[in-house]
C-alpha cells in the first residue's frame, strides 16, 4: 500500500483521497485536489467569459470534465455525457461529491466576482452623472457671472 504524505493533507492540498482495489486487486487512489490560487483563476476566467459572451460558454459537462482533469488524478477515457447517464462505482460517485462541493465554492466565488463588478458599474455610473452635472453647474456659474457682469 502507497503511503500518503502529510504534508499534503496539512497544507490543504489534497481535498480527499478515495482508495480503489482496480480489477488486479491493486490497491490505488483517486485523489481530489484542492485548486489551487492559479487554477481556481483560470477555472473561473473560462466561465467568467461565457457569462460575458454567451457565444463562449461552456456548458455545465465541460465545466465538470475541466474539474475532473485538473483535481483529479482520474483520466477521462469515455465521453463526459456517458459518464453522467451511467450507473457509477461508490468511490467515482464519491469523487462526483467532492467535485460538486468545489464547483459550488467556485459558484459562490464567482457570484462575489459578479456583485463586485456590478458594484463597480455602479459607481461608475454615479461617477458619470456626479461630473455631468458638475460641468452643468458650472455652465450655469459662468453663464450667472457673464450675465451679472
Amino acid at each position: 500500500m502507497n503511503k500518503i504524505q502529510v504534508d499534503k493533507l496539512i497544507q490543504d492540498k489534497v481535498r480527499a483521497i478515495i482508495p480503489i482495489v482496480d480489477e488486479n486487486g491493486k490497491e490505488e487512489y483517486i485523489e481530489v485536489r484542492n485548486p489551487d490560487k492559479k487554477t481556481k483563476e483560470d477555472i473561473l476566467n473560462k466561465i467568467w467569459v461565457g457569462m460575458e459572451n454567451p457565444d463562449l460558454a461552456l456548458s455545465q459537462e465541460e465545466i465538470l470534465k475541466m474539474l475532473i482533469d485538473k483535481l483529479t488524478n482520474i483520466e477521462l477515457n469515455i465521453e463526459i455525457e456517458n459518464l453522467i447517464n451511467s450507473e457509477v462505482s461508490s468511490e467515482l460517485e464519491t469523487v462526483m461529491y467532492y467535485i460538486g462541493q468545489i464547483e459550488n465554492e467556485l459558484t459562490a466565488s464567482l457570484l462575489m466576482n459578479t456583485e463586485v463588478k456590478l458594484g463597480q458599474m455602479k459607481n461608475e455610473i454615479l461617477q458619470d452623472r456626479v461630473l455631468k452635472e458638475t460641468e452643468e453647474i458650472e455652465k450655469m456659474n459662468n453663464i450667472k457671472e457673464k450675465v451679472v457682469n
